[in-house]
């Protein structure tokens, strides 16, 4: 493993950490407030699926994936009867957050190895997942895996300026050598994402705006 490899290792590990630990005190914010949070879940999730209904209408038998469901993702008010989520995190969220996290299957695997078949899904959903992620070209190449022939791929990720990049890159130079300073964008994202983008570009997809979901037909 490359030094480069490494430290993005290394990162990817301690955002999974920071999430897990914001996460479980968030579990503690909201307990009893569990409605409001599922309000606001109904209204993202119904958004997406209006965002791809008017490319066209979403089978009720439509095989559907959330790449990094997380805590709170699309998945699990998107109205899918065969839905699932793949988050490292899941088994953790599902203790934390029973309430919604029942209402879809979830496994706990990382985006860079997805446990499914060659062409498994219509519709697949990645919702600011690969900029906090090890390797985000590779989970590219897996959504484009398991996406069936003609799928539909919703796609959102946050685009930095390159100023972002260098001042990470600091940020992690001072945290391999034991500083233990931290600052949170930095801590808990992984690479410069104009490098995710144009992993997507490549893949043949057509992308909308960096400040827009992109939604893209295999």
């Amino acid at each position: 493993m490359s030094l480069r490899e490494s430290g993005l290792r290394r990162r990817a590990d301690r955002a999974l950490e920071r999430q897990l630990a914001y996460q479980r005190a968030k579990a503690d914010r909201v307990n009893g407030r569990e409605q409001e949070v599922v309000a606001a879940m109904i209204a993202d999730s119904s958004k997406v699926r209006r965002t791809l209904e008017a490319v066209r209408p979403i089978a009720d038998d439509a095989r559907v994936l959330e790449v990094g469901s997380g805590a709170h993702g699309l998945i699990f008010y998107f109205g899918a009867k065969d839905g699932v989520g793949v988050d490292p995190l899941a088994d953790h969220y599902a203790e934390l957050f029973p309430a919604w996290q029942k209402r879809a299957r979830t496994i706990a695997a990382p985006g860079e190895r997805l446990p499914f078949e060659n062409a498994s899904f219509d519709i697949v959903l990645c919702d600011n997942v690969v900029d906090h992620a090890e390797n985000p070209r590779l989970i590219l190449e897996e959504i484009a895996r398991v996406m069936a022939p003609d799928a539909m791929l919703y796609f959102e990720v946050n685009i930095h300026h390159p100023f972002y990049h260098a001042a990470a890159s600091v940020h992690a130079a001072w945290r391999a050598l034991g500083i233990p300073f931290e600052i949170t964008p930095f801590a808990d994202h992984t690479v410069h994402l104009t490098l995710a983008r144009r992993a997507l570009c490549s893949r043949g997809c057509r992308s909308a705006s960096s400040a827009k979901p992109t939604i893209s037909r295999r």
